[in-house]
Parts: C-alpha cells; structure tokens; sequence
C-alpha cells in the first residue's frame, strides 16, 4: 500500500548519489510490478525478486549487493525527508569512529499526517545495556551504516525476524576494533 510513497521518498533526497536496491521477498501484490516500473525510469534503481525468506535474509541480500560506502535501510511503509542522506553524510565525514548514524522518528499516521509524536530515546553516549532494553534507533528505516561495519561484524541473524536490528546493534557496538577506538552508534 505504501510502497510507492517510500520510494519516492528516497527519490526526492537532496544528496543523490546513491543507488536503491528494492527487494521484493515473496510479495503477493502489486509490489514487483511497480518496484520495476521506478526502475525503467531511474538508472539507480535495481530490483531484486526472491521467494520470501525473512527480513533478515532480505536485508543480508541488500548488505551483499550494495556498492556505497554507506547503507541505508526502508521499509515499505517508511518515508524519508528529502534532507536524510544528506545529514547523515555530514555526520559520518565529522565523526569518522561512527559506525552507524540515526535520528529521532516522527510517526505519522496510516494516511501520511504527522501526529506529532516524536521518538525520545538517547542519541549520544549510548552504551551496550542501551540495547538491551529498549531500541534507540526505533526502526531499521532511520539507520545508515558505514559498509565497513557489515564487513566487520557480519550481518543480521537469519534465524530472528523480531528484534533482529537490536541484535546486530548490540554486536556493532561490543565490537573491538584491532587498533581503533570502538565504534559509536549514534545521532
């Protein structure tokens, strides 16, 4: 239902060096097909088809695919401001220990109307046990990683379709770097 609303959310940034990596996992509507109509009109969209096999799988395929220095993630039913990569690109060429980049989430209702509620969890000094109990970055759609980091670390646990994002935070953020300070999570 709102998967053209997230695509033309990330086609409206104002940093547009990137390429969108739409991967279909078994839908059963009308998903594939709009996914590759955006393709036939923008160069930087690539459409992936596979059988479902769960959001942790599918966010692995993308991770593999990727080219960029940085990843982001979107759901199908999340949208972006036009100014997201751009921010979140300053913040990583300021804080080069910065492993992944997020932002306080604004919810909006089914029918796209801001209802003014804001996401408040901690944006700087977070620590592991901050995983542990609740998740700072609220959804996958508000993360952009450093490539590295996935290189590193791995990627999602295959296994976990729930809380798989707070798991992989918690082992980016425990991660002991050979060499280099730890990697920072956050806003």
């Amino acid at each position: 239902r709102y998967v053209g609303q997230a695509i033309e959310s990330v086609l409206q940034q104002i940093f547009t060096d990137f390429e969108l990596l739409i991967i279909d996992d078994g839908s059963t509507d009308g998903t594939l097909i709009l996914a590759n109509q955006y393709a036939l009109s923008d160069r930087r969209i690539k459409v992936l088809s596979q059988t479902n096999q769960g959001v942790s799988a599918t966010r692995n395929r993308g991770v593999q695919m990727a080219k960029g220095q940085f990843m982001a993630f979107l759901d199908a039913d999340d949208l972006w401001l036009p100014d997201k990569l751009a921010a979140h690109i300053e913040h990583f060429q300021a804080n080069p220990n910065l492993a992944v980049s997020f932002s306080r989430v604004e919810f909006i209702s089914s029918d796209g109307r801001p209802t003014g509620q804001v996401s408040t969890s901690r944006l700087v000094n977070l620590k592991p046990e901050d995983f542990l109990y609740e998740n700072p970055t609220t959804t996958m759609s508000n993360l952009i990683v450093r490539s590295e980091v996935f290189a590193q670390i791995g990627g999602f646990a295959e296994d976990m379709s729930y809380s798989e994002d707070l798991e992989w935070l918690f082992r980016a953020i425990c991660h002991k770097r050979q060499g280099h300070p730890p990697w920072q999570i956050e806003g």
